[in-house]
């Protein structure tokens, strides 16, 4: 008579790790609430820990009637590949935020381009004469004194003599002296004057002309959007209360666990 394993058995330390915590490494949508401990304890405890195993589970036990580590591991490996996305996606519909009372919330994007071209022409003459003129007087003036003074003395003694008839030797008659003094004082008053006289013009003609035409295009977008919510008339507020509560009743990890028993169980037990 073939032994039936029950979930529990297989994972016979579920209360510290089950199937959850082996999902735990890969991207589930709830891995950041790290509540895999709580999630094996709900599902082996309370939902399906006494359900038979099935068979590929059955093909994995160890000879001592558990699962291995690396069998656990691919176990969680298929069931992420299976089941993963539709996982996340389910998830992505629990945490969206709305108004219950509003059945149409729409975004409308419009988005107009705008084009603009401007024909342009600049036309300018710059003409005239620019004259620079440098005029003026440099002078220069010496004035002053100049004196030159002095004196001089001349003393000198001259000797007459006179000569008798007939005689070769002359005879003193009488002496001069003369002793005398020049005295020397003249002055000279320059005053002189150097004049330089400028007067010089210097003359720039302009006759210039400048012309700039063109097109300059200019485009661009504007972009407008709408909020378009709140309850269109189709449904009454009664009506869409009693479908917030179906909705809450349908319980997400109820959906995850019979995921799982599909892989793990059999359908009778």
């Amino acid at each position: 008579m073939t032994e039936f394993k029950t979930l529990n058995d297989v994972y016979n330390n579920w209360m510290n790790s089950g199937i959850f915590s082996d999902l735990q490494h890969f991207d589930v949508p709830w891995k950041d609430k790290n509540i895999s401990n709580d999630l094996d304890i709900a599902y082996h405890g309370n939902h399906s820990g006494d359900k038979i195993v099935s068979v590929i589970i059955d093909k994995l036990l160890d000879n001592d009637g558990t699962l291995s580590a690396d069998s656990r591991n691919r176990i969680a490996s298929a069931l992420f590949a299976i089941y993963g996305e539709n996982w996340k996606r389910l998830w992505n519909t629990t945490i969206q935020e709305y108004n219950l009372l509003d059945n149409t919330d729409a975004y409308i994007t419009e988005t107009t381009n705008t084009e603009q071209n401007t024909n342009s022409s600049n036309n300018g003459t710059d003409t005239g004469t620019v004259t620079h003129a440098i005029t003026g007087n440099d002078t220069t003036t010496n004035t002053g004194t100049v004196t030159t003074g002095g004196s001089s003395t001349e003393t000198s003694t001259d000797n007459n003599s006179v000569y008798g008839f007939n005689s070769t030797s002359a005879s003193n008659a009488d002496t001069q002296s003369k002793n005398g003094k020049t005295d020397v004082n003249q002055t000279e008053t320059r005053n002189t004057e150097d004049k330089l006289t400028h007067n010089t013009t210097d003359t720039e003609t302009r006759d210039l002309s400048t012309g700039n035409t063109g097109t300059e295009k200019v485009t661009g977008s504007v972009t407008h959007e709408t909020h378009r919510h709140g309850n269109i008339g189709v449904t009454t507020n009664q009506q869409m209360l009693e479908e917030e509560r179906k909705l809450w009743n349908w319980y997400f990890y109820n959906y995850v666990f019979t995921d799982i028993d599909k892989f793990l169980t059999i359908s009778i037990y």
